[in-house]
């Protein structure tokens, strides 16, 4: 879908001078943009195109969100570590739907994808995740 390649690319535009010439603005202005506005946007166009079968098929769509979400996650942006974590995992989605298309997708990243979704990378997500619970029911 054009719409959606011409709004990734108008809203990456938008982000890169938000950070570049608004810092005068100050931090907590940019993080409330960042984190609330910009972050609910990617997030809500990960699940629709990752959710819409009409869109999920269109291989060029996704590889191009794929390439703008590993730009975002590497990008300076003030980004929470939960909110780096939900890009990088719908990054994945996008990557694993690639490979399991009904299209021969070329991507870079083939052999991180499989290696990140291996076994032990699930324990140590899991892991990491429920720590926080299992001291609070420990505690009790």
């Amino acid at each position: 879908n054009h719409t959606l390649g011409v709004f990734v690319d108008v809203m990456v535009s938008a982000m890169n001078e938000a950070w570049h010439q608004c810092a005068a603005a100050g931090r907590n202005a940019l993080e409330q943009f960042f984190q609330t506005t910009c972050f609910g946007a990617w997030q809500r166009l990960g699940t629709r195109l990752l959710s819409d079968p009409e869109l999920v098929n269109r291989s060029t769509l996704i590889e191009k969100f794929a390439d703008t979400l590993s730009e975002l996650i590497s990008a300076p942006y003030c980004w929470s570590q939960q909110q780096r974590r939900i890009l990088q995992e719908l990054q994945e989605r996008c990557d694993m739907g690639l490979l399991t298309g009904s299209h021969n997708a070329k991507r870079r990243k083939v052999t991180e994808v499989e290696e990140g979704w291996s076994k032990g990378r699930l324990e140590t997500a899991l892991e990491q995740r429920t720590v926080h619970f299992v001291v609070v029911l420990e505690g009790v």
